[in-house]
């Protein structure tokens, strides 16, 4: 998670002209992916955000499914305790959580947080920073492209530069086409690159935890059909001015493809107190498109009250149309998304980010795991899971 005062976030989602390089990037094509550097990755280093092509039309509508279905998405909040007599319950859903376990959220973190070596390229390398333009940040989008096509995904790279702040960067798509509405897509996603820009940045909680929960959404969602196309991306240059998130919008626009939603994680493992808070982000709800976003949180607060996970989440709605955020460059491009982060309005927000500290042992596992297993349900949900 970013942070930016409003004169740069203005700059950096209005002002700067950023352009997709490879077109037409979604492609089901497989990457050539590139050899992994040669040299170890130490830290070496330091989009264009266009505006929406005509910010003042009314957003697409969006055909939202229902919760009563397997494809399920709710109007409103259970009135009564929810189990698995409920009319939202999935047993394929519930399945899919008991498989992401939190052995597998702690290994996966420790790969992309230098605490273990990973596999990239047929090398072994050792991932201790994630900063933009930085050598290790190259290891981290390759290892989890690498991850998405063991996992039989469609995998696509999106580039993008920005030259106000003279830097560029590279964003991984995996795609799960939909069985019965393929051009109906929902995505789940986060930012890979973190801070600090110099020394050790092993950005544990920001943002390695969101990156595994988008790894198990692919490793775990790959074994389902769906109704509709699921896509797993992965962005880079969140710490600037939110570089790949807006490039990735501005593509969206052009695809012509109707976007359910956007589904964002950004550190969504730190809970100091213990208590289980989780925001959902939206836009505000007098905004325009808002509620497409407040639909999905309902979806999320009903997968809480229908299904089991490794430990009791307590779901807040923060409809505050926050610019901080990688949602943030995908309303103004009005289309649907929503962010989860971590504790936020009673100031629990990690002490450790953006420093050296923010590390894997700081990390609350139990409630990191819970939260890659709500949004994996939720996306279960959204796209409608398949017998």
């Amino acid at each position: 998670m970013r942070k930016m005062t409003p004169l740069l976030t203005l700059l950096g989602l209005l002002l700067i002209a950023c352009q997709a390089i490879n077109a037409p990037f979604i492609s089901m094509a497989e990457p050539t992916l590139a050899p992994a550097p040669t040299a170890p990755p130490w830290p070496t280093s330091s989009n264009d955000v266009p505006p929406a092509s005509n910010p003042g039309a009314d957003p697409i509508p969006v055909r939202l499914p229902t919760w009563t279905s397997t494809s399920s998405l709710p109007n409103s909040l259970p009135t009564a305790p929810a189990d698995e007599t409920s009319a939202g319950f999935n047993a394929q859903v519930a399945e899919i959580i008991r498989q992401i376990r939190p052995e597998d959220v702690y290994n996966y973190t420790a790969g992309l947080t230098g605490e273990e070596a990973v596999t990239v390229g047929g090398r072994s390398v050792w991932i201790e920073t994630r900063t933009t333009d930085s050598e290790g940040l190259d290891y981290a989008t390759q290892y989890v492209a690498e991850f998405m096509q063991a996992q039989g995904l469609s995998v696509t790279y999106q580039e993008w530069e920005n030259d106000y702040e003279e830097i560029s960067g590279v964003n991984v798509i995996g795609e799960l086409p939909g069985t019965v509405y393929p051009d109906e897509v929902v995505v789940i996603s986060a930012h890979i690159d973190n801070l600090p820009e110099r020394g050790a940045a092993p950005g544990a909680d920001d943002n390695a935890s969101g990156v595994v929960g988008v790894m198990l959404a692919a490793e775990r969602l790959s074994q389902y059909r769906f109704e509709r196309t699921i896509r797993f991306v992965i962005f880079t240059g969140e710490e600037y001015c939110l570089c790949g998130s807006a490039a990735y919008a501005w593509q969206l626009e052009r695809e012509g493809k109707e976007i359910i939603t956007v589904y964002n994680m950004d550190m969504i493992a730190w809970d100091g107190n213990n208590d289980g808070h989780i925001y959902i982000f939206t836009r505000e709800s007098n905004e325009r498109g808002a509620d497409n976003d407040l639909a999905v949180f309902d979806t999320f607060a009903q997968v809480l009250e229908t299904y089991t996970l490794e430990r009791e989440l307590v779901p807040h709605l923060a409809d505050t149309s926050d610019e901080y955020i990688d949602s943030w460059s995908f309303w103004v491009a009005d289309i649907s998304s929503v962010t989860a982060l971590e504790d936020y309005e009673y100031l629990e927000l990690n002490p450790y980010n953006h420093t050296s500290r923010d590390t894997l042992a700081t990390l609350n596992l139990p409630y990191f795991t819970s939260n890659v297993q709500a949004a994996v349900a939720t996306i279960a949900h959204l796209a409608g899971i398949l017998p």
